[in-house]
């Protein structure tokens, strides 16, 4: 990806036509391919981050993928989201923050459902928001992931600057991020993309789009 696609794709966003083609591209297909590739990439035995875990939909796979020799480690802030994980996903370490760049507070805006997949951080306090707290993915205690699977909403980058020891060391095998353009673009970050991806090839991985080109998938051989 390069910047004359990401300007492509700000165009048709503002005229409307991104949407409507979104429409009209079902969303199973990519979200299957998506869903699928995360957990071919898991092994038995594999530490694995879910960073934005929710509710803890592919918590429960990573568990099941990755066996009872296997760790599961899922990053979740909002707080009704990370009390279904600690119920469901009782065989996780459900952590109650949000990666970042370094450590302190944030807030979040939370929608009321729980599982609506669409709390995001923002820069300030409103009348809307929850205080969380930040972590720097580096400073978490614990051994190196194998696989990381990243869905915060517009702050990819911040989760990626936080980890430069993590994502130098070959262990790591695999990273997956949703990446939300348009929520990047509203924070001044619409080149954030390209930057992602050219930091994860300089690391050695090999990256791809996946076909609704809003998800990422880098790898890297042992």
């Amino acid at each position: 990806m390069n910047g004359l696609t990401i300007k492509a794709r700000t165009i048709a966003r503002n005229i409307g036509l991104l949407p409507l083609l979104q429409r009209m591209r079902p969303r199973g297909p990519y979200e299957a391919e998506f869903g699928k590739a995360m957990l071919d990439a898991v092994r038995a035995g594999d530490v694995v981050w879910d960073v934005g875990a929710n509710v803890g939909f592919y918590t429960q796979q990573f568990i099941a993928k990755a066996g009872p020799t296997g760790k599961v480690v899922a990053f979740e802030p909002e707080p009704s989201c990370y009390a279904i994980l600690q119920r469901d996903c009782a065989s996780a370490i459900a952590v109650n923050c949000a990666l970042s760049d370094q450590a302190g507070e944030g807030f979040l805006e939370a929608h009321p459902q729980a599982d609506a997949g669409t709390h995001h951080i923002v820069g300030e306090r409103t009348n809307t928001s929850i205080a969380i707290k930040l972590i720097a993915g580096d400073n978490y205690e614990g051994p190196c992931p194998n696989v990381i699977k990243i869905d915060v909403e517009g702050f990819e980058d911040e989760v990626l600057a936080g980890i430069p020891r993590i994502l130098a060391d070959r262990r790591l095998r695999a990273i997956f991020v949703e990446v939300h353009f348009a929520l990047l673009e509203r924070r001044g970050k619409a080149l954030a993309p390209v930057l992602i991806e050219r930091k994860l090839q300089g690391l050695g991985f090999r990256t791809s789009w996946f076909r609704d080109r809003s998800h990422l998938k880098a790898l890297r051989g042992n």
